[in-house]
């Protein structure tokens, strides 16, 4: 069996059906830099999300709801460029964890373009970020032949209990610390080892196979070498009510296997003796080789 073919046998997305919330026009433009993301009641993340994407330079934005109860639907479309499509069908292992639904639309619109696929929690980073736009970014990997890019996660937390970790006016003001370490701060209090990278920036095409929430990605051509980032905002105080809302038995069974605590909300990760405080692109050295 050939590539094409056992991409197309292991990810089915035939069968997959969404409902497409808006009618904005979605240009074929082959120069556009697309993101694609699925969420769930995910509107104390949304305005801060969009606004890094949109100020990074991405042009447009493919948003997956899985069917939110809160304001997300009405937030998103107030943004000419991100287009919205409702899954009702429950994340899990049928979809992939919502892997054939990201899959579905990139067939569709991000053949050709190169792509983001990050989480809604995510906020991609590279080199002088914050005075390079994405394009400007991409040229030089494609000046070097390179067609995926990947990232190491960075955990970010506060210096107070996470149930007292209260959103600000940004996800960094909020929480500005990390660990240094390999795999972060979980590992230091709770001897975890997640994945630590993913491949979240590629030129996409069909043959390309993304696998694991992104961790991995077969069928590119030349990954770069150039150090990025994807921050991670998980332990604010909003995650805890998200997370008794959405713990679902597949969830659980998961973190059973990965020994994940109790009690979340009480812990501070915060230690002075290890915690770096985020000073933008250059926090991308202190993981340099």
């Amino acid at each position: 069996m050939n590539f094409k073919r056992k991409i197309r046998k292991t990810f089915d997305i035939s069968n997959v059906k969404m409902k497409r919330m808006d009618s904005k026009e979605i240009p074929d433009d082959k120069e556009e830099v697309r993101l694609f993301v699925v969420g769930i009641d995910s509107d104390y993340l949304i305005p801060h999300f969009l606004k890094h994407y949109f100020d990074i330079g991405v042009d447009r934005i493919f948003y997956i709801d899985n069917d939110s109860s809160d304001n997300s639907l009405e937030m998103l479309e107030q943004y000419d460029r991100v287009h919205v499509w409702l899954q009702k069908e429950k994340f899990g292992v049928s979809n992939k964890q919502g892997i054939t639904w990201r899959s579905y639309l990139l067939d569709r619109y991000g053949c050709g373009n190169w792509c983001l696929l990050v989480d809604a929690d995510e906020l991609f980073i590279y080199p002088n970020y914050e005075n390079k736009t994405i394009q400007e970014f991409i040229k030089d990997q494609e000046d070097n032949g390179c067609d995926r890019v990947k990232a190491r996660l960075i955990e970010m937390y506060s210096n107070k209990k996470v149930k007292n970790t209260t959103l600000k006016d940004s996800l960094i003001e909020t929480c500005p610390y990390f660990d240094k370490s390999l795999y972060g701060c979980r590992d230091r209090l709770f001897g975890l080892k997640p994945f630590f990278s993913k491949m979240p920036l590629l030129r996409y095409h069909k043959d390309i196979l993304v696998i694991a929430g992104a961790h991995r990605a077969k069928g590119y051509n030349k990954l770069s070498n150039i150090n990025c980032g994807l921050l991670h905002f998980k332990f604010i105080s909003n995650f805890l009510l998200w997370d008794s809302k959405h713990s679902n038995k597949l969830i659980r069974k998961i973190r059973e296997k990965e020994k994940v605590y109790d009690g979340l909300g009480d812990i501070n990760f915060y230690n002075e003796e290890v915690s770096m405080e985020y000073v933008g692109s250059k926090v991308l050295d202190v993981f340099k080789n």
